[in-house]
């Protein structure tokens, strides 16, 4: 699934967004609303968590660009 409008984009998540995703994940405005400040993810965690899913197009990036 792909959806693009405007500055909006949805779309399956790729190994290319691990940059972003370690990048929005050591944000404390971000995890003070996903896991808490004290819970960062470093690129093994992201790897992990997000990346290594058999099939990505099953987990999706919403991006406002």
């Amino acid at each position: 699934m792909e959806l693009s409008r405007g500055d909006l984009e949805i779309r399956p998540l790729t190994d290319e967004d691990g940059p972003i995703l370690h990048k929005w994940l050591n944000d404390p405005r971000v995890l003070a609303y996903y896991e808490g400040r004290d819970k960062p993810h470093d690129m093994e965690m992201v790897r992990e968590r997000f990346l290594s899913k058999t099939d990505l197009n099953d987990v999706l990036v919403v991006l406002f660009l």
